[in-house]
């Protein structure tokens, strides 16, 4: 019989101070704390969801749903070696529309909590006219609004102008631009260099993300030197360096080595963010890994609620927020044959996804679970103590 190692797995100093997760280690969220009235069309919250959307800004790291992410396709120009959903122009042609997305945005008015929508794929600028008015949606909505391309459409000043106007006209605020050595095969420099200018013109954010591994070329100082030989000023522009992992279509690039120290905790996305898939699956995760449908707790024609609290409700989601999907794969095969350790995972991303994929860890999971809940329930009691779980409340 499975046992946890100890009852409760408490790994965080239980004082809420800025800059800490549950595990205690310094993260940056990135989370916008807006608190947004209601817009006068809808119908006035109940009080005790109005009362619940000011919690966020008090503890700012606390688990509460935080940002909705639409997938709009997962289709993709480019076939990055390291893409992490296996995004590419031979997948299924399926995607969300702008009326589905228009639902989802007029379902959130129940959670006050979330102040960011964002767009992803694939490639979301596949679609612009969705994806305007996705985010003309969003913003009339009072919500933050990001999206996340890899600027292949950027391959003129002229063209990045043109397809960014639209955008910026229905009022977006952060473009999450994807560049590296991978990206870098398909989509030149000149594209990065277009969007950071096109951007400026209209106020709006660039955050850079640049995916490394110990043979990149293509990092963060290389591209500071890029865009300030281009004469593109870097206080609109946001770098950041984030590991490669192990997911679909990175998980065959066996030659790629591990990068060391990455992060191996409790998931910052699961209960905070809720992924739209392209097929209208709801999952409650970044959505940074191929369609994990085990963890799917809605469907776009379903109710938003439902979906954000039947996970609130998931032990296994729980699970993935407090502890994480190496401590879970470290766990539940503690007393098998080939025990699982740090060393097996080059991130959350890649532990979770082989959770998910591999049936006999996913058996294990679910053998295992009766016997964790107690543990679980205690943690989630502690964190909600100390203002660390801020499920969302029934709406009556």
């Amino acid at each position: 019989m499975w046992l946890p190692k100890t009852d409760i797995r408490l790994k965080f100093n239980p004082v809420v101070i800025p800059g800490m997760t549950l595990s205690g280690m310094s993260v940056e969220t990135g989370c916008r704390q807006n608190i947004r009235q209601p817009v006068r069309e809808f119908h006035p919250l109940p009080m005790q969801i109005q009362a619940n959307a000011m919690l966020p800004q008090k503890y700012p790291h606390a688990i509460t749903p935080r940002e909705i992410v639409f997938h709009l396709t997962n289709k993709c120009p480019l076939r990055c070696s390291h893409c992490c959903t296996g995004s590419g122009m031979d997948r299924d042609g399926t995607h969300l529309s702008a009326t589905q997305i228009a639902g989802v945005i007029n379902d959130l008015q129940r959670f006050p909590q979330i102040s960011r929508v964002s767009f992803a794929g694939g490639e979301p600028f596949l679609h612009p006219e969705i994806l305007a008015r996705g985010v003309r949606n969003a913003s009339e909505n009072h919500y933050d609004t990001t999206v996340v391309t890899s600027g292949f459409w950027a391959s003129r000043s002229g063209a990045a102008v043109t397809a960014l106007a639209p955008l910026a006209a229905a009022g977006l605020k952060k473009l999450n631009l994807s560049f590296d050595d991978a990206h870098s095969r398909f989509v030149s420099q000149q594209n990065i260099v277009n969007v950071c200018r096109a951007a400026r013109e209209f106020d709006i954010l660039v955050a850079l993300k640049i995916a490394v591994d110990n043979r990149s070329e293509i990092d963060k100082p290389y591209m500071e030197k890029l865009l300030d030989a281009n004469q593109v000023p870097l206080e609109m522009v946001r770098i950041d360096e984030y590991a490669t992992v192990s997911t679909g279509r990175g998980k065959g690039d066996m030659a790629r080595p591990k990068v060391p120290q990455t992060y191996l905790g409790p998931c910052r996305s699961a209960l905070r963010q809720f992924s739209v898939y392209y097929d209208g699956t709801i999952v409650p995760c970044c959505g940074a890994i191929p369609l994990p449908e085990k963890l799917a707790t809605g469907n776009i024609g379903d109710p938003m609620d439902r979906a954000i609290h039947q996970a609130f409700a998931s032990q296994i989601t729980k699970w993935l927020a407090f502890e994480g999907p190496v401590e879970i794969l470290k766990q539940i095969t503690a007393d098998t044959d080939a025990p699982l350790g740090d060393t097996d995972f080059d991130g959350i991303c890649h532990a979770c996804d082989m959770l998910q994929k591999n049936t006999e860890y996913w058996t294990l999971l679910n053998t295992c679970l009766p016997e964790k809940t107690r543990s679980l329930e205690a943690q989630e009691m502690v964190y909600t103590k100390v203002g660390n779980y801020l499920p969302p409340q029934p709406v009556n």
